[in-house]
């Protein structure tokens, strides 16, 4: 299928049309969490620039299902200052909050040397080597999957078929909103929530595993198009888990993301449980 021209479309000064794009692998009427916690660092950046601070941390909660209908932005300061400041980004869907995102932004200096200790570490651990150009294969059943098709990945180790750890590149290849350059803690944003599904350890057909919330924390600015996830999940026996993720691009570590999980199996599902298992 051809792409759209970006995840979304602004219509008015706070109201974005979200495309095809966005669209989640769990029910087509509902987004993806990563497009949504993107347009939220968007906003941020278009609405309240301040070039001096750098975003430390993004904390997206998931208030609900994310509908794939207009969404509306508001934007809130928590805690001002010149150092130090907490934003607020609310997105409203289908007549509620359905996204709050908060943003730590703090300030940028170069007179704070970096341990030898920590540069030893990130030299004796270094990011994967992007591998060659790959096939395009999203989870069984999906292919075409737009959100997955308005990215490019490279998998390290692992894959969108398989259980368990996953090592992958990826590169947003259209941008957040129709017409503005891709920033690159947006291209952050876009993928990281793609941790938990690229690392599962149980069959998507048979559980759901669906991310409350996200948080993201980053030393500095990424760099170039490509990011790196290597991601891992671990569920409990109580159904509840979580991903934690390791992210990076071509200068080496960049951060890391971590998403808590809340699992259960699909209903009328053969192999779930209490399911009359399928006939051979």
């Amino acid at each position: 299928m051809a792409l759209p021209d970006a995840f979304y479309e602004q219509v008015d000064e706070m109201v974005y049309r979200p495309s095809v794009a966005t669209m989640s692998p769990w029910d087509h009427r509902l987004q993806h969490g990563g497009p949504p916690s993107a347009l939220a660092v968007h906003v941020l950046r278009q609405t309240m620039p301040r070039p001096e601070l750098r975003v430390a941390q993004v904390l997206v909660d998931f208030l609900g299902a994310i509908p794939r209908d207009d969404m509306t932005a508001a934007v809130e300061v928590i805690r001002p200052g010149k150092r130090i400041e907490l934003a607020r980004v609310t997105l409203s869907g289908g007549g509620r909050a359905v996204v709050s995102a908060s943003v730590w932004r703090l300030a940028y200096r170069d007179d704070v040397p970096v341990p030898a200790g920590v540069l030893e570490r990130e030299r004796l651990s270094p990011m994967p080597a992007l591998p060659p150009i790959q096939e395009q294969v999203t989870f069984e059943g999906m292919d075409g999957w737009p959100y997955a098709q308005a990215i490019e990945w490279r998998f390290v180790r692992g894959g969108f078929r398989e259980e368990g750890p996953a090592q992958v590149w990826s590169r947003v290849r259209i941008p957040i909103v129709a017409g503005a350059a891709l920033d690159g803690v947006e291209r952050i944003a876009a993928v990281a929530d793609s941790a938990n599904g690229l690392s599962k350890e149980l069959d998507m057909r048979a559980y759901l595993f669906v991310p409350t919330s996200i948080a993201i924390t980053l030393d500095r600015l990424p760099d170039g198009d490509w990011t790196y996830l290597g991601a891992t999940t671990h569920i409990g026996a109580e159904g509840i888990g979580f991903t934690s993720s390791t992210l990076g691009d071509a200068r080496g570590l960049l951060g890391t993301a971590s998403q808590p999980l809340i699992l259960e199996p699909r209903r009328g599902h053969p192999a779930a449980p209490g399911q009359k298992a399928a006939s051979a």
